[in-house]
């Protein structure tokens, strides 16, 4: 828990050594998957709890199905989606109906390795369950590993707003117990969802921190998936140079540690990256690296996450055929709509409104808005909606072009997504409407960890419980206070936070 894994591990070693009772055999390698996993070692965990459960399956039956559900999250991370899904279906038959972790564990290794093996009409009704299991249990549930890991697959499926509200309290836990070897990952949760929906500042700060917590506690697995969600935040927020040398770090990272399979978010946002700055073909790269899994059978790429549309995207940018399975597979999704949230059925609306020809654009591109407006991603929204005006204006209809323009434009610079914002300026100007200039964003020319240091220090922090909480030194704060004074052009804690009040109220 607190992140001192050698520690930990001759801990265990010697416990080994004179252990015999199965189920302290059975909490030994629970454990040391742990650390194996949080080390960058899938595969080598997987064996582990395998092996642990084979050897505890009839002595301790529910211990045996808690590690079968571990071994399927290994099998998940390793990249064999076929495996995971077995040994979650079997966790999930051998386990209690009332053993909330292991239920909740296996339905979400289940629908998401569903999702990635392209059947995400299969995996998102098991996501679903997964998370009404978690908010249920909530911060009762004694694994909080399991509420984390529960919070992404509510991102995944849609729910981001919901993952926010499970994991925030989790993290508040976390920092009060000084759990720094779970830290990182609540807040990589945090800011997964922050990515999600439009909180670009925030989620960069919670990425950033997660990174340098994992960083310093030998947590490789959340090192990498901190930094691939950093990447896409800042490709986002159109901070070109500091995206690349993350999504690079976090590459480099998990082909290190063999953990190539969770490194989508990095070529996510690489991919996004490359779309806002006008190179389509460049975008295809990265993206079709992200949205194809070998383990899906299929050379195609496959719909079913957020990106999967932005593929569809720069397909239709660079004047290239969607391949015909993954065109086939978004049809299918869009007309059963079966156990699809409203953001991602959004995302897919506005595929299907790119592709779709003069008669039937307009439909599908106010189906999507019309999901959108029920909630979720104010950055998807002002996709589509950009999007919905470019096709407007090409289409000779330049007044209906501005007004949904106007929106796409408003929205982007207000939550400091530079380059999408003059994306949408330029269209306006084309369609007549000359935009006016960007607004200055309070937290663009603040680090991520000064941005965080800023917001503690708005909500009434001192210096001490600022430090206390970063697990920083006071004068650290002090020193990161003066940096955004002067970054600021402010004086006082009170001009700090009217200013990233008055951000926030927009």
């Amino acid at each position: 828990l607190a992140g001192q894994t050698e520690v930990a591990l001759r801990l265990l070693t010697a416990c080994e050594a004179h252990a015999t009772d199965p189920r302290v055999l059975a909490a030994i390698a629970f454990t040391r998957g742990r650390i194996e996993l949080r080390s960058g070692r899938a595969a080598v965990a997987r064996a582990v709890w395998e092996t642990g459960a084979a050897a505890c399956t009839d002595e301790v039956p529910a211990k045996a199905a808690e590690l079968r559900a571990s071994a399927a999250l290994g099998a998940l991370i390793a990249g064999d989606f076929y495996g995971a899904a077995r040994l979650a279906r079997e966790a999930t038959a051998s386990a209690a109906s009332n053993d909330g972790n292991t239920q909740l564990m296996g339905r979400w290794v289940r629908g998401y390795a569903l999702v990635m093996m392209g059947k995400s009409d299969e995996g998102r009704p098991w996501l679903r369950e997964a998370a009404e299991l978690a908010e249920r249990h909530g911060l009762n549930t004694t694994d909080v590993a399991s509420v984390i890991v529960c919070s992404l697959g509510m991102v995944v499926i849609g729910e981001a707003a919901a993952a926010g509200r499970l994991v925030e309290p989790v993290i508040h836990r976390l920092r009060a117990d000084g759990a720094l070897g779970y830290l990182p990952n609540a807040l990589y949760g945090a800011a997964f969802a922050d990515s999600q929906m439009g909180r670009l500042d925030t989620g960069r700060a919670a990425a950033a921190e997660a990174a340098d917590l994992a960083a310093g506690t030998g947590n490789v697995l959340m090192q990498c998936l901190s930094l691939g969600c950093l990447a896409l935040l800042e490709a986002q927020r159109g901070d070109e140079q500091a995206c690349r040398q993350h999504a690079a770090e976090s590459l480099r990272l998990s082909e290190a540690a063999d953990l190539t399979s969770i490194a989508r978010d990095s070529f996510d946002g690489l991919g996004l990256l490359e779309l806002s700055m006008g190179r389509p073909d460049r975008a295809i790269t990265y993206l079709e690296h992200a949205n194809r899994y070998h383990a899906a059978n299929a050379e195609a790429p496959v719909v079913g996450r957020p990106s999967s549309t932005d593929l569809i995207e720069a397909y239709v940018r660079a004047g290239r055929q969607v391949p015909s399975t993954t065109f086939a597979q978004l049809h299918t999704l869009t007309e059963k709509n079966t156990h699809q949230p409203d953001t991602a059925a959004a995302l897919q609306w506005r595929g299907r409104a790119l592709l779709a020809d003069e008669g039937h654009f307009d439909a599908y591109f106010m189906r999507s808005l019309e999901l959108h407006s029920r909630g979720g991603s104010p950055f998807d929204a002002a996709r589509t909606q950009l999007c919905y005006g470019e096709r407007l204006r090409r289409s000779g209809r330049r007044r209906d072009a501005r007004d949904h323009l106007e929106v796409a434009y408003e929205t982007f610079q207000r939550i400091g997504a530079r380059l999408w914002a003059e994306r949408a300026a330029t269209e306006l100007t084309a369609a007549g409407q000359p935009a006016g200039p960007l607004p200055h964003n309070p937290g663009s020319e603040l680090t991520a960890q000064e941005l965080q240091v800023a917001q503690l220090a708005a909500h009434g922090g001192t210096n001490r419980e600022i430090a206390a909480q970063l697990f920083l030194s006071v004068k650290t704060i002090e020193m990161h206070l003066g940096r955004v004074y002067r970054k600021l052009g402010i004086r006082s804690r009170t001009q700090l936070a009217n200013l990233l009040r008055d951000k926030e109220s927009d």
